[in-house]
């Protein structure tokens, strides 16, 4: 997908902000990027007025061009630490045990069935390869969707449904088509995943909801409500990230009643729903949207189901709302190839999704419950929450232990877990950490939890 040229001088500038690029803290002027660029001052204002939105500088009118003093949008000193030791132990060993990786194993998604749907594709009289780039997405493709997403009760016009080129994306979008003058309100789970922190900072004042078995702590929220007013609610209510918990029938309909009472929208991200394991797979907020007062834009990323290279996700977005969404994706060129949309509307249509999402799940429940018999053997750690679906795990040290000492000691050994303070916005130590297994087979996880348990067995990690 050929870029915006004011996109690539906004990603480069941005990039150089972040590796303190310019020592005295000011860009320099319109005319000098003009000139390094060499590009019209009208593309320099483009990306100079995006880096302001998102909160990078502060434009100042007959003065000059200034790095905001902001560390939001800095990589927190310990995470970069933390980062940086996990990839000297990637290239130190091969035997490293990722507990760290969320990202779906596209090994079914081989080349052998790549080949033969592009070949599908290619054969059909329907297919015109051409790189003209719908605004809602592959014609074919969204009349297609708009009907396949019936099957979980969620039943939008096919004129709500736009394809985007990932999850964050997504989230770009709708904060760009909302966030003016002042930033937003967001309430978020807390904790959440990472990167949706990351995004949102520059757009939101973002406020941390506790997180209870079955759903938010409403009395927590209510206590957020009676301060500010909210415009979103960002959550993914089944399998949530880092913690796996899913929220129960009632609270979701508790949470879309006070979204109608207190004029709020619900952005909600369902990318594991259908990682679920024995039981029923849980309802989603979209499928409890009522239709002529939609409150909840959705968001389902296939790259995040099927296969990380094809990058490709839904947003369903109210009916209010749809030309909004439409100028910024055209702003964002956010569209996803023809092909990668035609390449999953065949997987699911000709039924390879149902045979890996099967395949899967059972891969998934084998590991999860092996996981679980090891890891409640060890007496230092707490399993905050038992899931039944996805592939989290969400643990807490005793009070006893030395947090820092059991990172470098697992860094050290080679296991790889991402620790519990990457998933709040005040960065709090509290010695939670989460393990994935989802790119860890059983033999993998067996080692892992053992070095883990090992290291807990250590003395000198404890402060008693």
């Amino acid at each position: 997908m050929k870029q915006f040229l004011y996109l690539k001088i906004y990603n480069d500038l941005k990039e150089k902000i972040l590796k303190n690029h310019f020592t005295d803290n000011k860009l320099p002027s319109t005319r000098a990027l003009t000139k390094e660029y060499l590009v019209s001052s009208r593309t320099i204002s483009k990306s100079l007025e995006l880096l302001e939105i998102n909160g990078y500088i502060n434009i100042i009118p007959s003065k000059g061009i200034y790095i905001k003093n902001n560390t939001k949008f800095k990589n927190n000193k310990k995470i970069k630490t933390i980062l940086k030791n996990y990839k000297k132990t990637e290239i130190k060993t091969n035997k490293t045990i990722d507990f760290s990786k969320s990202e779906i194993d596209s090994s079914f998604f081989n080349k052998f069935l790549y080949q033969k749907l592009l070949k599908e594709i290619f054969s059909s009289e329907d297919f015109v390869l051409n790189d003209f780039k719908y605004i809602q997405g592959l014609p074919s493709f969204i009349n297609f969707i708009s009907e396949w997403i019936e099957s979980d009760n969620i039943f939008v016009h096919k004129d709500n449904i736009f394809s985007i080129s990932r999850t964050q994306q997504c989230l770009e979008i709708i904060m760009r088509s909302f966030y003016h003058d002042k930033k937003l309100n967001i309430a978020v789970s807390d904790p959440t995943h990472y990167n949706t922190i990351t995004l949102l900072e520059p757009f939101a004042n973002i406020h941390g909801v506790h997180l209870l078995d079955d759903g938010w702590d409403f009395n927590d929220f209510e206590n957020i409500l009676n301060q500010y007013k909210i415009d979103f609610v960002y959550e993914a209510p089944n399998f949530q990230n880092p913690s796996g918990i899913s929220w129960s029938v009632e609270k979701k309909l508790h949470l879309l009643n006070l979204a109608n009472k207190h004029d709020f929208y619900i952005i909600e991200e369902d990318n594991l729903s259908d990682f679920f394991y024995n039981i029923n797979k849980p309802i989603t907020f979209k499928s409890l949207d009522k239709i002529g007062n939609e409150r909840v834009f959705y968001i389902k990323d296939f790259s995040k189901i099927i296969s990380n290279e094809l990058q490709v996700a839904l947003l369903i977005v109210p009916t209010i709302f749809k030309e909004k969404i439409s100028l910024e994706i055209v702003s964002l060129e956010a569209s996803p190839s023809n092909i990668s949309q035609k390449i999953i509307e065949l997987f699911i249509r000709n039924n390879h999704m149902n045979t890996f999402i099967k395949k899967y799940k059972k891969k998934l429940e084998t590991r999860h419950n092996y996981a679980l018999y090891l890891l409640k053997k060890i007496p230092y750690l707490k399993i905050m929450h038992v899931p039944y679906g996805g592939f989290f795990i969400w643990l807490q040290l005793k009070t006893e232990i030395d947090e820092e000492l059991f990172y470098t000691l697992c860094k050290i050994k080679g296991v790889l877990i991402l620790p519990g303070y990457i998933f709040y916005q005040d960065r709090r130590k509290n010695s939670k950490f989460r393990i994935c297994f989802l790119s860890t087979d059983l033999e993998k996880i067996h080692t892992g939890i053992n070095i883990i348990k090992n290291i807990l067995s250590k003395k000198k990690l404890r402060d008693i």
